[in-house]
């Protein structure tokens, strides 16, 4: 298994799930809820794919590769907030990247809370590669128990903590995809349609399911196993199925369709759908002219890393076979 295709065509349809629910929002004033959490599955799949990057670059290199995918159109989404709605409106959004949405602000550029929480995860990948512990198999199933018990715990919370909470165990969750890579691909993809379809009943049935559930830790609990459930089926059918045929350029726009709908949102809300027809130029115009000079600068540049690290390991003596190696060993395609 050298390649996963479908992880991209997947980052499309859930940013696009969330540019339909903001815009129905808008539209309507009532929020529309996903049979699957898109935030939750935009996690898993940067643990599966960010774990194999941080044992193959050191992390400098590592985070300068992040901030040259991620900064760029982030710092556009804050260009746009402040042309189309205002100082208050680029103050709001920088405080929803900040706090993590907490508490959540009305206008602004509230997605940002989900980039923050992605990057406190990468961090958190990083110091983890680093103490070595994801070298015992046992570490990353506590790791998604304990984040787990943690968001169930946080029930009495609610809104914007809860809604954090509840996704980050799906970072391990994606981590748990990597580690068991190998058995995940011998799963039959209809397993995880089945997950898939046990998902849209839980969520439909959710209300019913919370009052039973009388005690409020259980209510918790059954929120976060349908989270949890709808990441695990996703992630597992992009793995597993075959693979999703798109033009390219396509999916690559999904980051900035994610990050740019909310700005222009606020502005044009008021004229329906106008907005989601606006953004996909803007996003197609920021991947080729923006994000894609600084990929390939960050690419050029971590090889030309790599190859001094080799020549630094040679002349001091130093295994080379502890230098990570620009072959990738397990090539996800694409990170974010």
């Amino acid at each position: 298994m050298t390649r996963l295709p479908n992880l991209d065509p997947l980052r499309l349809l859930l940013a696009l799930t969330v540019i339909v629910g903001h815009t129905y929002g808008t539209a309507t004033g009532n929020r529309f809820v996903w049979p699957v959490e898109p935030v939750s599955v935009f996690l898993a799949v940067s643990g599966l794919v960010i774990l194999p990057s941080v044992q193959r670059w050191s992390p400098y290199v590592f985070f300068v590769r992040r901030a040259a995918r991620v900064m760029p159109a982030f710092v556009l989404s804050i260009i746009l907030c402040l042309g189309l709605n205002g100082p208050e409106a680029v103050k709001n959004a920088l405080w929803a990247w900040v706090s993590f949405g907490i508490p959540r602000i009305p206008s602004g550029n509230g997605v940002l809370w989900s980039l923050s929480t992605e990057e406190v995860m990468y961090g958190s990948c990083v110091l983890l590669a680093l103490a070595g512990a994801y070298r015992p198999r046992y570490v990353v199933p506590l790791l998604w128990l304990a984040s787990t018990a943690v968001a169930v715990l946080c029930d009495h919370a609610g809104g914007s903590i809860l809604r954090v909470a509840m996704v980050v165990p799906c970072f391990f969750i994606g981590n748990l995809f990597y580690r068991y890579r190998e058995t995940v691909t011998r799963v039959s993809a209809w397993w995880f349609a089945g997950l898939l379809a046990l998902t849209f009943v839980v969520s439909w049935k959710l209300p019913a399911l919370m009052e039973l559930a009388h005690v409020p830790a259980l209510q918790s609990l059954v929120q976060v196993a349908w989270v949890q459930l709808g990441a695990v089926s996703l992630v597992g059918l992009a793995i597993t199925m075959r693979p999703v045929k798109m033009p390219k350029w396509l999916p690559e726009m999904s980051y900035g369709l994610y990050i740019f709908h909310v700005p222009l949102l606020t502005c044009l809300g008021t004229l329906s759908w106008l907005p989601v027809l606006l953004v996909l130029p803007v996003a197609w115009a920021s991947r080729v002219w923006l994000e894609e000079p600084f990929i390939r600068w960050a690419q050029e540049w971590s090889a030309k890393e790599l190859v001094r690290d080799r020549l630094v390991a040679t002349v001091t003596q130093v295994d080379p076979a502890n230098v990570p190696v620009l072959v990738k060993p397990y090539n996800v395609q694409g990170s974010l």
